[in-house]
């Protein structure tokens, strides 16, 4: 038998076994949502305008949750070089990359705030 065949053959073994093991699902409704660090909070009887405002705050947060880690992971990238070259301008465009990310985020958000700060 062809390797070929016999991947698909396997793959098709895998993709069936998991299907069997799906059970029935059941939904669960949500009705006290987190708030976001600015406050902003959502109920069952939120507008769509909330529900926007809502998730554009949690994604900003998020956004400059993962500048931050990206901007530590080239300080600590730079300070375990050791000062070869090659790897501190690694480092350091780790570390430019994430501050134009955060740049980037803080600006959005400030022009969002301008055109409608509620």
């Amino acid at each position: 038998m062809n390797i070929k065949v016999k991947k698909i053959i396997l793959l098709l073994g895998i993709l069936f076994a998991f299907f069997l093991q799906i059970g029935g699902v059941l939904a669960l409704e949500v009705t006290n949502y987190p708030t976001t660090l600015t406050g902003q909070s959502i109920n069952d009887t939120s507008s769509l305008g909330d529900y926007f405002c809502y998730l554009f705050s949690f994604l900003t947060e998020v956004a400059i949750f993962i500048t931050i880690i990206i901007i530590a992971f080239g300080g600590i990238y730079y300070l375990i070089s050791y000062g070869r070259g090659k790897f501190t301008t690694e480092a350091k465009e780790w570390i430019k990359s994430g501050i134009v990310g955060l740049l980037f985020v803080v600006c959005s958000a400030s022009i969002v705030y301008t055109i409608n700060p509620s």
